[in-house]
């Protein structure tokens, strides 16, 4: 009975959707297309349902997908993380949690909307400043809210505790660094490092991120690649700094003109403010490690205090920032995939893992969540594997590929040649129109619930 609340919960909020229109949102009813509930009778989805699921990778998505599978009644979900803590210490970084994530994560899971917004900041405030402070574009008081939610900064190890919590009943598996895949029509042969033998699955989830060993074994032609970018970042207690460097409940961007340089500072609720510095390097003289990066590496605070020596926001961050806490790394995305399963429709990508992008938006976890809510939906929906899959792409690999593309032309250092009459000219609100207001669960026909 539990099961069942939480799948009939679940997929009555995929299908009370809130709709974009012309930037302006409106909260409306809609008529549930086909009743999903069959997927819970005798025949194939009952027997979907029974499969044995193998997620890779417990990081956001990894997570947040073994989370919707027990809502919709799945009875045999394995999640298999590489390192040996789940709940791993922070990577410095905070996650600006847009109305896009919102209403996917109310799909998964309402309970997380509600502590995401305890445990993170409203913001509703966004300004476009120069090196020097000078506020050239502001989105004042009120900011974000002709949404159907506002914007909530939280950081991203705060969010992924938060999901390992909802997640405490389900099976995950830590050291577990897959090696290589194997499939057939029956499923699929999982090899992992110090394991004689395969797991196996009825089908796999590769959540995996960018630098993904299941895409690798789906397409080993894609390969990530190196943005040009070079990103600093960190959380500091907003108390230990010497000067406000973002409007309170609100976010500053920092570009700084031709130099290839630009800063990002905003609060992330509990105390803290992340801070983000980027410079260009197309030629990986800086960073050409290719992986996650990490914290202290020997010379990193020398160098960022030279090269951001004329910001004072910066330069006020970086002091309060002990050098074991600065994580430097080579931001990566990747080419464009035009397919995310495997032939026998056994393996599928979700997130970073099919469609990796540069953080200049802010959208790598909302569109990960985004893909959790389809491919759960997709599940709850269809009978068969090979429809699932195709279902979860038609409903996502257009949009994901659009925001992908967005996020890789307005990177971070993309260089301001006269700013002022670059900045007079946008819109900070319908800016963000597509991303924020452009998904709505899928599933649904515009027929509105009569009587209420």
């Amino acid at each position: 009975p539990t099961l069942s609340r939480r799948r009939d919960d679940m997929l009555q909020r995929a299908f009370l959707p809130l709709i974009s229109t012309g930037g302006l949102e409106r909260r409306q009813q809609f008529r549930i297309s086909a009743r999903p509930s069959a997927f819970f009778k005798d025949g194939d989805q009952a027997t979907l349902r029974h499969a044995k699921v193998a997620i890779i990778g417990g990081g956001i998505g990894g997570l947040a997908m073994t989370i919707a599978l027990r809502n919709l009644g799945f009875t045999d979900v394995q999640v298999y993380e590489q390192s040996r803590e789940l709940l791993r210490k922070s990577t410095g970084t905070g996650i600006m949690f847009s109305p896009n994530g919102f209403a996917a994560l109310n799909v998964i899971d309402p309970t997380l909307v509600e502590k995401v917004q305890e445990a993170g900041t409203v913001i509703d405030k966004q300004q476009l400043v120069t090196k020097e402070g000078e506020v050239l574009k502001a989105g004042g008081d009120g900011f974000g809210r002709e949404w159907p939610y506002q914007q909530v900064n939280i950081r991203w190890q705060r969010f992924h505790e938060l999901l390992g919590e909802n997640a405490a009943d389900c099976t995950i598996n830590l050291g577990h660094k897959l090696e290589g895949m194997t499939e057939d029509d029956q499923g699929v042969s999982l090899y992992f490092r110090g394991l004689n033998d395969p797991v196996r699955a009825d089908f796999v989830i590769g959540a995996d991120g960018v630098f993904s060993n299941v895409r690798k074994t789906l397409f080993p032609e894609i390969k990530p690649q190196n943005s040009g970018q070079v990103l600093w970042n960190a959380l500091v207690k907003t108390t230990d700094l010497d000067r406000p460097v973002h409007p309170e409940n609100g976010v500053a961007f920092e570009f700084y003109e031709e130099d290839g340089k630009s800063g990002l500072f905003f609060e992330t609720g509990e105390g803290y403010t992340a801070w983000y510095l980027t410079k260009m390097d197309p030629n990986g003289k800086i960073q050409s490690q290719e992986g996650f990066g990490g914290f202290g590496r020997n010379g990193a605070r020398e160098f960022i205090l030279e090269e951001f020596k004329d910001r004072p926001s910066a330069m006020s961050l970086i002091a309060a920032t002990p050098d074991s806490s600065i994580f430097e790394r080579a931001i990566y995305d990747i080419p464009r995939i035009d397919k995310w399963h495997s032939e026998n429709n056994r393996i599928v990508l979700l997130g970073d893992a099919a469609h990796a992008m540069v953080p200049s938006q802010g959208q790598g976890t909302m569109m990960t969540l985004e893909d959790v809510c389809e491919l759960s939906i997709a599940l709850a929906s269809n009978s068969k594997l090979d429809d699932v899959f195709k279902a979860f792409e038609a409903s996502r690999m257009k949009r994901a590929h659009v925001v992908q593309e967005l996020s890789a032309v307005h990177y971070m250092g993309r260089p301001f040649h006269k700013p002022a009459k670059e900045v007079d000219g946008m819109d900070l609100v319908k800016g963000s129109g597509y991303i924020f207001g452009g998904f709505s669960p899928s599933n649904v026909t515009e027929e509105t619930v009569s009587n209420g």
